[in-house]
C-alpha cells in the first residue's frame, strides 16, 4: 500500500496499513457474498469502493485554487 500511495495510486491521507485491513476485509466479505451469490459483481464493487476510497481525487493540482494554470492567462 505505501508503494501504491508512493505512486500515486492510493489518496495520500489515507493509512496505508488501515487500507490493507479494509482491503482484505472487503475481499473477505465479497467472497463470502458471492459463494452465496454467483451473481454478486465483485469486480463493479471493489472499482466502487476503490473510486470513492482510495483513489486520489481528481483534477486535484499543487496550485491553489486562484492560481490560474501555468499556460493560461488571467483576466484583467
Amino acid at each position: 500500500m505505501s508503494g501504491a500511495q508512493q505512486e500515486g495510486h492510493i489518496r495520500a491521507d489515507r493509512d496505508p496499513g488501515q487500507a490493507a485491513v479494509v482491503l482484505l476485509a472487503l475481499l473477505d466479505g465479497l467472497q463470502i457474498q458471492w459463494l452465496y451469490d454467483r451473481d454478486v459483481d465483485m469486480v463493479a464493487a471493489f472499482d466502487a469502493f476503490y473510486e470513492t476510497w482510495l483513489a486520489p481525487p481528481s483534477g486535484l493540482t499543487d496550485q491553489p485554487s486562484d492560481t490560474p494554470p501555468e499556460d493560461t492567462e488571467r483576466p484583467v
